[in-house]
């Protein structure tokens, strides 16, 4: 059944990749048109295909991409093609900062938003996540500040959705996972914690897939 996207995140494991494939797992039935994970080691690395998880991911691809903190994604389009371009974790980068978006939601007003945005640079995809991500980007950039970033992003997109995020700070090599959540909370999100790490889920399901106990 399509239903609809799935975002999973985890801010410090000894083997991210493995524990975002199982929380994604879990969330198969949200979105089975494409599917990816971000990880974050010594570098950003990202992974997506079309398909279900088992299409686009093996023991291999897995491997490598080993890392200690990353988030995940499966798709199904509300907004967007289809095609492998829309595929998320979506990365993009700024002189400074590097993020990788993982989205669920539709954005009502994402048209007139988007021609805002496109009147400084032309957006790659078709898809609501692009768009966001270069809101928050930007503000990232002008506020070096993770939480103002995202205060701008929610009063400038309102609703309705929930995404998660890779950020690295070039600069630093500081890197961070950040959840945010609509102001209106129409999309699910949940948190958890495992071994004192944090846990971002679509669903508490998720959360018991990788052994996270459920906190918000």
């Amino acid at each position: 059944m399509r239903e609809s996207c799935g975002v999973f995140g985890i801010s410090s494991s000894p083997d991210a990749a493995h524990d975002i494939f199982y929380g994604l797992l879990a969330l198969q039935h949200r979105g089975q048109e494409s599917a990816g994970i971000s990880t974050f080691g010594e570098s950003v690395k990202t992974h997506v295909g079309m398909g279900l998880l088992s299409d686009v991911f093996n023991t291999e691809k897995l491997v490598n991409l080993k890392g200690h903190m990353g988030v995940g994604h499966v798709r199904y389009s509300t907004a967007g093609a289809s095609i492998i371009q829309n595929a998320q974790p979506m990365e993009m980068e700024s002189q400074r900062y590097k993020i990788s978006v993982g989205f669920n939601g539709n954005v009502p007003h994402y048209r007139v938003l988007m021609e805002e945005i496109t009147k400084e640079s032309p957006l790659k995809t078709s898809c609501d996540a692009e768009g966001l991500g270069v809101i928050f980007l930007k503000a990232l950039d002008s506020t070096n500040d993770i939480f103002e970033a995202s205060r701008i992003l929610l009063l400038k997109v309102p609703a309705a959705y929930s995404v998660v995020m890779l950020v690295l700070d070039k600069l630093t090599q500081q890197s961070s996972i950040v959840a945010i959540r609509d102001r209106y909370g129409l999309r699910p999100l949940c948190i958890g914690q495992k071994d004192g790490s944090y846990v971002i889920a679509s669903e508490s399901v998720a959360l018991d897939a990788v052994g996270a106990s459920l906190i918000g």
